[in-house]
């Protein structure tokens, strides 16, 4: 293809996107005053500030990650609020037309990601789409909603790729008008040189036909009897003049010398043809003063075209930091996730007694009764297991509250945690190898109280204990927490949310001290032959001798747990077991 010199940058006008084998351009349009503009600070010296796209359809533009031409950039479009339930398009993003932004909001629509009444085009010379919005939406939530799912937003990366000199080339904006600024200077310069040639010329011309006519040079050919004598005639006649003129003459210039009429030459008017020739010798002036100094005469060239045309090219698109949606948080939650404790599956087919509304970009975590826990996606159905302790919506920052106990020692830990990052379908542990699940609470309230009964032994004073569990520092999902009750056996535990806490402590005011709850696989307090124990006489008053005893072996005991502690092994027994 031929291609025609341009002293604009037209590309970055105009913007251009083509395909070929094993490349691809895209480059957006650009405002032609702003680039202007630029040109001339490259022509100045000065810093050249950030250029932006701008869209003939107009629309919205975030062009924080444009990177000189090389990123990519977010366009919205132009969308007015009629009332509450009326939004109205009133621009449209680039490379969208009416009717495919009609067709993705109508498409967004059947699949639930948006809730529209009505959608009416009422297009003319300017874009006008009026939707309405459905029950229970208002307008500030609607339009997140089409930005979110449909055409009224999308997201383009440009690709600077030119054929420069010939050769394919990835550059960036300001290095492609930096060239074609380079590439007007040329042209002018080619552009000044040539009207300094053409205007020597009319000078020469000027010249030459000033001193055949004053001179009557004409006179001398009247009786020539051939061409060729004229011509001889005519160049002898100018010789002596030669010296007057601006370069030698030549039989061209003397043949087109010849062609002047009789009427021109009787009507040769000698003031208007020095007029003539003092403004020709001016231009000549002028422009090799442009010569000397082209890119001055460039910034002049682009300030003209400025003045002339700059009014009629404003911003289309404008340029804003647009706020980012997030898309789970403003989903309609129109599915209803449940679990099947016979059958095992979870999802939005699926009935069970809890439900959880989730939408199509929720991500479901499942606790189970072994001490695993995965994040799996919302489907109709999925198998998960029979042995499911708790299910919820994924939240990778939501709190759990967990208990569970060394199958070996008896020792019960608790804690909180977060399920953190997760791989869709991956299974990891809340609890280590080893221990058992004695309880799982997802209460958020932080003010979660556990209330725990321990083994019954002879002549124990305490039977029961309490931890709150805002006091549990939160951990990592694979850690196993801290001890629960030093080293006494628990075993029972409910967890006791700020609503339940009250009833329970009234019905321990009125009914005494609570029945402790029985543990899997464990009875009420009876004796070998499950016949209730008799309760020891409590005495009021011991010798001071029996009181020292007491003391002594619990100082021994103290120490052999402390040894034992120490050294790893497990300690024997409780501090306050009966004294032997």
């Amino acid at each position: 293809p031929v291609v025609f010199p341009a002293r604009v940058p037209v590309l970055l006008m105009l913007g251009a996107e083509g395909i070929a084998v094993g490349m691809s351009t895209r480059v957006f349009p650009h405002n032609f005053a702003e680039l202007l503009e630029a040109q001339i600070s490259i022509l100045s010296g000065e810093e050249l500030s950030p250029l932006y796209p701008d869209f003939p359809q107009g629309g919205l533009i975030d062009a924080t990650d444009y990177d000189d031409g090389n990123g990519r950039v977010r366009i919205r479009a132009r969308i007015d609020r009629k009332d509450d339930k009326r939004l109205i398009v009133r621009e449209l993003p680039w490379a969208t037309t009416t009717e495919s932004l009609v067709a993705s909001i109508e498409a967004a629509a059947k699949k639930g990601r948006v809730k529209i009444a009505s959608i009416d085009d009422f297009t003319t010379d300017r874009v006008e789409i009026q939707v309405t919005l459905g029950r229970g939406i208002h307008s500030d939530e609607g339009l997140k909603q089409l930005y979110a799912h449909t055409d009224c937003e999308v997201t383009y990366s440009p690709s600077m790729l030119v054929i420069q000199e010939g050769i394919p080339l990835q550059t960036s904006v300001s290095d492609l008008l930096r060239y074609n600024t380079d590439l007007l200077v040329r042209l002018l310069t080619r552009d000044l040189e040539n009207t300094l040639q053409k205007l020597r010329d009319k000078h020469f011309w000027l010249k030459l036909e000033q001193v055949f006519v004053e001179n009557r040079l004409y006179k001398q050919i009247e009786e020539c009897e051939s061409w060729e004598e004229v011509l001889e005639s005519t160049s002898r006649s100018l010789g002596p003049f030669e010296s007057k003129l601006p370069r030698k003459v030549t039989t061209e210039d003397i043949e087109k010398l010849l062609t002047l009429r009789i009427r021109r030459i009787s009507r040769f008017d000698i003031e208007k043809h020095r007029k003539d020739l003092r403004e020709v010798n001016r231009g000549i002036k002028k422009t090799r003063e442009h010569l000397k100094d082209v890119e001055a005469y460039a910034i002049g060239y682009l300030r003209d075209l400025l003045e002339r045309y700059g009014d009629a090219f404003p911003r289309r698109t404008a340029v804003e930091e647009l706020s980012d949606i997030d898309t789970q948080q403003i989903a309609l939650k129109n599915l209803r996730l449940s679990y099947d404790p016979e059958a095992g599956f979870l999802g939005t087919a699926v009935r069970g007694e809890r439900t959880e509304a989730v939408s199509e970009f929720d991500r479901a975590i499942v606790f189970r009764r072994n001490g695993t826990y995965s994040v799996l996606p919302v489907e109709e159905k999925t198998f998960v297991d029979v042995e499911v302790e708790h299910f919820d919506v994924y939240d990778r920052n939501r709190t759990y509250t967990v208990v569970c106990r060394d199958d070996e020692t008896k020792i019960a830990y608790a804690k909180r945690f977060t399920p953190g990052g997760a791989i869709l379908g991956k299974e990891y542990r809340f609890i280590p190898e080893g221990f058992s699940l004695m309880l799982f609470s997802a209460c958020q309230s932080g003010v979660l109280r556990l209330e725990y009964w321990f083994e019954r032994k002879k002549r124990q004073r305490t039977h029961k204990g309490s931890t709150e569990a805002g006091e549990l520092r939160v951990l990592s999902a694979s850690s196993k927490g801290r001890r629960l009750a030093g080293t006494r056996v628990i075993t029972s535990i409910k967890a006791v949310e700020p609503a339940d806490a009250e009833e329970v402590q009234q019905e321990e005011e009125e009914a005494g001290e609570p029945e402790e709850p029985v543990g899997e696989g464990e009875e009420r307090e009876t004796g070998s032959t499950g016949e209730e124990s008799e309760e020891e006489p409590r005495r009021t008053e011991e010798d001071a001798g029996e009181v020292l005893e007491k003391a002594a072996a619990l100082a021994r005991r103290a120490h052999r747990i402390a040894e034992a502690l120490e050294s790893g092994d497990a300690p024997p027994g409780d501090l306050f077991d009966e004294v032997e």
